[in-house]
């Protein structure tokens, strides 16, 4: 007495066979023969689409041109990012040398002011620092 165990939702006996995918209705293949010749033709679907590899390699061929325009994407904008951090560097550079020359243009003006109206140089700027101005 062999004890088969049921899905309480699928009812078949223990001899019964399911259908096997392109195979005739009841059970079994229709043919001994056929199924040989089914089993070729689906060895054959597999190794054409084993030999459809070409997909497979348009597949990666289209990845790696993804990957490709991705990575020269993120190139172009790393390399506006660092042009614009080195125009914002110069930029700020330029700034600041243009503060230094308005300072030191102010201060010179009011040394000459002063030496006009004949105060001593000891109180100016340029004297307790001893910077020269052309």
């Amino acid at each position: 007495m062999s004890s088969v165990v049921q899905h309480p939702y699928i009812s078949r006996t223990p001899n019964s066979r399911m259908a096997k995918p392109g195979g005739g209705g009841s059970g079994g293949p229709p043919g001994g023969r056929d199924s040989i010749s089914g089993g070729i033709r689906r060895s054959s679907s597999i190794s054409s689409g084993a030999g459809g590899g070409g997909g497979r390699m348009m597949s990666l061929s289209s990845m790696s041109e993804s990957v490709r325009s991705g990575l020269s994407c993120f190139l172009s904008e790393q390399a506006l990012e660092q042009e614009e951090q080195r125009q914002r560097s110069s930029q700020l550079a330029e700034l600041q040398r243009l503060k230094e020359v308005r300072s030191a243009a102010q201060l010179k003006n009011l040394e000459d002011f002063l030496k006009m109206n004949h105060v001593s140089l000891r109180e100016c700027v340029s004297y307790t620092t001893a910077m020269r101005y052309r």
